[in-house]
């Protein structure tokens, strides 16, 4: 099990920086008389602006600092879910901060509330209703920051081959398991993590189900001895091996579309009903990620050795029938020169000779001149015989 980077970046600081960069932006606004000089928590608080603006400045320099780098977060990351958790954790945040500012302007909002001033004035019933109203909503968003913020993880990862092989092909596949850094995910990753080899034996039974058929056939075609191989036509000899390779390659690319299907269900089966007490239905697809690689079919060591022992009885096949339609050739001139071909027999004999001759020439390149020399022969005997 892999895990990437899983907790999230971002911090509680970012409501104070928040906060900072409020007050700083209403003292520099209303320095710059863009809205009523009353609007600056510290010129009422200092009783006058000789703190303006570089008290502004500063202000809004440390909130820039502090919340900053947690706002460029959310534009630097692709998985959608996490960023929309990490989007709404920042307005959470956005939205305390800017009430923890309301309620600080109304709880204190100049220098005669402190206590340590001499002529303390009290708050109205108002302003305390109005405060205690911000400090809720402020302490909501702290919650929502924090509940986002747990939201705002990557995935624990679960990677595991699926192998097996058989008298056809040895397949090979990837699975990986993307788990959301959730607690509510903690269990199931290691439930899932210790139950993998349910996947691997449910494909591999799919597997071998899927090539019996080729598997009988290549059975069928190793018990070919070499005395039955004699005796069989060789029309039918490379129609055998010739409809088996075919078979092969059109199972090949079809098969694999089958098992991607069948690991596909495996995994879900494996989530959905081999974890006993846990229902991962609706999390399968948005907290649960499930990827699949391309099966890969490799030709096996007993295939590859049946291919060329095949290849050789195919040649053995071819030769002998060379040879054998050389005999029938030798013979027949034999015959012709002894006079034991009658008139009538020659044409036939004449036009099966030919037949044989062409066939010969187009099964074995390397005979084509001795096949001629053979085929003229055989005509200039039969001009004789005539």
């Amino acid at each position: 099990m892999k895990s990437e980077e899983i907790g999230s970046k971002l911090r509680l600081r970012y409501i104070l920086g928040v906060a900072c960069a409020v007050l700083g932006a209403q003292d520099v606004a209303a320095w710059a008389q863009f809205i009523s000089f009353d609007s600056g928590w510290l010129m009422r608080i200092a009783g006058g602006d000789w703190l303006e603006p570089i008290a502004g400045l500063i202000l809004m320099a440390i909130g820039a600092i502090v919340a900053g780098p947690n706002v460029a977060q959310c534009f630097s990351i692709r998985d959608v879910e996490r960023k929309i958790a990490r989007q709404t954790a920042l307005v959470a945040g956005f939205v305390a901060g800017l009430a923890a500012v309301y309620a600080l302007e109304t709880l204190i909002p100049s220098t005669d509330v402190l206590p340590f001033v001499g002529h303390k004035v009290g708050l109205s019933r108002d302003s305390r209703q109005m405060a205690l109203l911000a400090l809720l909503i402020s302490a909501a968003g702290v919650v929502g920051f924090l509940v986002m913020r747990s939201r705002d993880v990557g995935f624990w990862k679960i990677a595991f081959p699926l192998q097996r092989e058989n008298e056809i092909w040895g397949l090979n596949i990837k699975v990986e398991l993307d788990f959301r850094a959730l607690e509510t995910n903690y269990e199931a990753c290691e439930m899932v993590g210790q139950r993998v080899h349910f996947v691997q034996a449910q494909v591999g039974a799919k597997f071998d189900r899927f090539c019996e058929p080729l598997i009988k056939e290549s059975a069928d075609l190793s018990t070919i001895d070499s005395t039955a191989r004699l005796q069989m036509d060789v029309g039918h000899v490379f129609k055998r091996y010739a409809d088996f390779h075919r078979r092969l390659a059109e199972t090949r690319h079809r098969l694999a579309e089958d098992l991607l299907e069948v690991t596909e269900e495996a995994v879900l089966n494996l989530l959905e009903s081999r974890l006993p007490g846990l229902n991962l239905r609706g999390a399968v697809g948005r907290e649960i990620k499930i990827c699949i690689s391309h099966p890969v079919l490799n030709d096996t060591a007993a295939l590859q050795l049946r291919r060329v022992e095949w290849d050789e009885t195919l040649r053995s096949i071819v030769s002998i029938g060379a040879e054998t339609g050389n005999q029938i050739i030798g013979d027949w001139l034999n015959r012709a020169a002894r006079g034991d071909i009658s008139q009538e027999e020659v044409p036939v004999a004449v036009r099966a000779l030919r037949a044989l001759c062409e066939r010969s020439g187009q099964d074995a390149s390397e005979g084509v001149g001795r096949a001629s020399g053979a085929r003229r022969l055989i005509e200039a005997s039969a001009r004789r015989a005539d």
